[in-house]
């Protein structure tokens, strides 16, 4: 839970304030960012310099972050991004976007991300992790809404030992939202999105059969002959295994799975092949599609 770890910062008149900013004490003009409990300053030999309140409130950290974040990169105006990878291919270098507007806690679509910020038009969700990361259900909605969106993971800075001095506040904390790309990933990124879109689209698209009442699953005409059928009108033509040959072979893009209907109200909760995205036989199209997209 998030209340175990110290609260380095409260809000005073209307402002963001680390625990180096007051005195030892209550404070009558300091309140949770969460919250807005009355907090007492705890400053001391003994203890980690941190706000305390008596309130059972789980969220001080992550909302004061929120807000130090958004004057954070309002100041700057600037944030770095890590490098993009699709796999093994890498699309663009870590690189610096200026920002034109940041907004906090903005309800877009149906999610209400941390953080965004306006580059050139185009909008980039910012997620801050501290004790809570970012859910398969967000980045599902991040992709309906062709938005990209970066998650700084800052839960290696904010823990229960964490002892934090005035420079942390004012220079640390501040270049690893700005410039470090160490603890930032890419939750969603539309020019992946389109590259796997293109790649998908040259790929070869082989419909995996599955033999009733088995376990079964195959896709025919295996560029690399994997396996023979050894009777049957098939005989002698290639084949692969859907579940076993095709994850592991280098020639696969991606996999389609799709629940089967076993009958008589039975299913199987593991999915089973539906299709499999061969790049077997493409070398030429493949190389021109990467030279195209000047992937690394």
């Amino acid at each position: 839970m998030e209340n175990k770890i110290k609260l380095p910062f409260a809000i005073k008149n209307g402002e963001l304030i680390s625990i180096f900013d007051v005195e030892s004490g209550k404070q009558k003009d300091c309140f949770c960012p969460c919250c807005g409990s009355v907090v007492i300053a705890r400053i001391g030999n003994k203890n980690v310099p941190h706000f305390a309140h008596s309130s059972a409130c789980n969220f001080g950290l992550q909302t004061a972050l929120h807000l130090k974040a958004k004057e954070i990169l309002s100041n700057s105006k600037s944030i770095f991004l890590p490098a993009l990878f699709a796999r093994d291919y890498q699309l663009h270098d870590a690189l610096e976007i200026e920002l034109s507007e940041v907004y906090l806690e903005k309800k877009t679509g149906n999610i209400v991300p941390d953080i965004i910020v306006v580059s050139k038009g185009r909008k980039l969700f910012i997620e801050i992790a501290v004790t809570h990361f970012s859910n398969v259900r967000k980045i599902i909605e991040m992709e309906k809404l062709g938005i990209g969106g970066i998650e700084i993971d800052l839960s290696a800075y904010f823990t229960d030992s964490s002892e934090y001095t005035k420079t942390f506040f004012t220079e640390t904390l501040p270049s690893l939202i700005i410039n470090n790309i160490n603890c930032k990933r890419w939750l969603f990124s539309p020019k992946r999105e389109f590259f796997y879109k293109e790649m998908k689209s040259i790929s070869h698209k082989k419909q995996s059969i599955w033999i009733k009442g088995s376990d079964f699953n195959y896709v025919d005409d295996c560029p690399l002959n994997k396996r023979i059928w050894k009777s049957g009108y098939k005989e002698g033509k290639s084949y692969a295994n859907s579940e076993y040959d095709c994850p592991k072979c280098p020639n696969l893009f991606t996999i389609e799975n799709k629940q089967k209907d076993m009958g008589a109200g039975i299913s199987y909760s593991q999915p089973f092949p539906e299709y499999v995205y061969c790049m077997g036989n493409k070398e030429k199209e493949f190389d021109a599609f990467l030279k195209k997209w000047k992937v690394k």
